[in-house]
């Protein structure tokens, strides 16, 4: 908690100053957009053992989320990742699939970090394509030994590769520049784009893929 609402911000590590956040999981109402923010502890899951609060506040704001609206679930630990530090956190995909069942609702898509490359994956859902975005590239990945590299057996695979879940296939991704993902909302579509940042820092920022649900 004192890593993400502190009354202050403070020097919580040699390298990250804390947050002064009012909860550490939320939901945010934007006009064409609903945001729900989890947090996913230290070690990948959203309760302690034997507890339930954010899996049941989940459950209800994904039963609740307008559906006039675009929902955009976010947790720090992914729960797809082909890195070869991390890789994915089989508790967040339960979650995350209990609340889908538990609610009726299908999140338009699912964002994370904890790993610092970019990875989109795209998982089928009741017939319809989720993106599931790793994008943890930016800020504390400050040089290339940063950076997460992809499992050295996919190196050189064609995309999009399909993964061991019949459902779930990695369309990209990137391992070797730090960037940013922009998120742009109508009422028509939800846009995405990842942009790199070159480490030289005499280059602007490049677009490397747009994609929209």
């Amino acid at each position: 908690m004192q890593n993400f609402c502190a009354s202050a911000p403070t020097h919580a590590s040699p390298y990250r100053m804390s947050m002064t956040q009012p909860y550490i999981y939320w939901i945010l109402e934007a006009p064409f957009v609903t945001i729900i923010g989890l947090y996913s502890n230290v070690e990948g899951s959203l309760d302690a053992r034997g507890r339930n609060e954010q899996q049941t506040f989940l459950n209800n704001e994904m039963a609740k989320a307008p559906a006039d609206k675009k929902l955009l679930v976010t947790v720090h630990h992914p729960p797809f990742s082909l890195d070869s530090a991390h890789g994915g956190c089989p508790d967040i995909l339960t979650s995350l699939d209990t609340a889908i069942a538990m609610s009726g609702r299908v999140p338009d898509a699912v964002l994370s970090g904890h790993v610092h490359n970019y990875q989109r994956f795209s998982r089928e859902i009741k017939g319809r394509r989720i993106p599931y975005v790793v994008a943890g590239a930016g800020g504390y990945a400050n040089d290339a030994r940063s950076m997460h590299k992809i499992q050295k057996a996919l190196i050189g695979t064609a995309l999009p590769f399909q993964t061991t879940l019949a459902d779930v296939r990695l369309e990209n991704y990137q391992e070797d520049q730090p960037g940013f993902l922009r998120i742009t909302v109508t009422a028509a579509k939800m846009e995405f784009e990842y942009f790199i940042v070159p480490f030289s820092g005499t280059e602007p920022p490049a677009l490397f893929e747009s994609f929209a649900v």
